[in-house]
């Protein structure tokens, strides 16, 4: 699907998915799309389950909506798998669930590859993203700014299986969270495994918390960071 915009469908109910589009054991990729003013009960732009391969490049979203979680894009079930690049998430919401922008869960990985989160809202945890379940997120080059979370996570929630921030040999890497706002981890709450890899700087900075962790918090037994040799946090 090439230079498409889908803009202004509803998927009505609490129970439903993707409000622009909805799939499930499906190989597809999305070149210059535009989702705007979707919503859905859950993914109010995209909702991708179980066994879905899914490239995403050079494309926009702009404030969608979930009555629950992922504001505009949501992944469940098991082997889902996703690569998104030079990709912009705006003025997304979740109102009363997780992932602002983004939701993950089951056993799905997302790779980001130059991707911006501005101003995404959550009514529960991570305003930019929430990883729950055993997926695994990578981070390449991404910014997530001015994003809020009522309750943890107002960047990101890393509570699925790991987050990692990943960089190569040759070309440094930087993953920017700013001026983010939650009660608790503002930039970063993390309850899983967190890397920094290969040439990557991590920048958690000008972050707002009520309560803990201005720029991380770490609430669970099951949290680890590790900084390779060549990273900086």
């Amino acid at each position: 699907m090439t230079d498409v915009e889908i803009a202004d469908n509803i998927a009505y109910g609490s129970q439903t998915t993707g409000g622009g589009l909805s799939a499930a054991s499906w190989t597809c990729e999305l070149i210059r799309v535009l989702f705007r003013n979707n919503s859905a009960g859950a993914g109010g732009a995209v909702g991708f389950g179980s066994a879905t391969t899914v490239n995403i490049s050079a494309s926009s979203f702009i404030e969608n909506k979930a009555s629950q979680n992922g504001g505009s894009l949501l992944s469940q079930g098991q082997e889902a798998e996703m690569e998104i690049t030079s990709t912009t998430f705006q003025g997304s919401s979740a109102f009363e669930g997780d992932g602002g922008a983004i939701y993950m869960s089951g056993q799905s990985r997302l790779t980001l590859n130059n991707v911006k989160m501005v101003a995404c809202n959550a009514g529960s945890n991570g305003g930019g993203v929430a990883l729950r379940g055993e997926s695994q997120l990578i981070l390449r080059d991404v910014t997530i700014r001015q994003c809020q979370a009522r309750a943890m996570g107002g960047g990101l929630l890393a509570a699925g299986d790991s987050v990692i921030f990943q960089g190569d040999a040759s070309t440094t890497s930087t993953v920017l969270v700013e001026k983010n706002r939650a009660r608790e981890g503002a930039g970063v709450c993390c309850m899983s495994k967190m890397h920094l890899e290969g040439q990557t700087t991590g920048v958690i900075q000008d972050n707002e918390a009520k309560e803990d962790g201005g720029g991380l918090a770490a609430f669970s037994s099951y949290a680890k960071l590790s900084v390779s040799s060549s990273s900086k946090l």
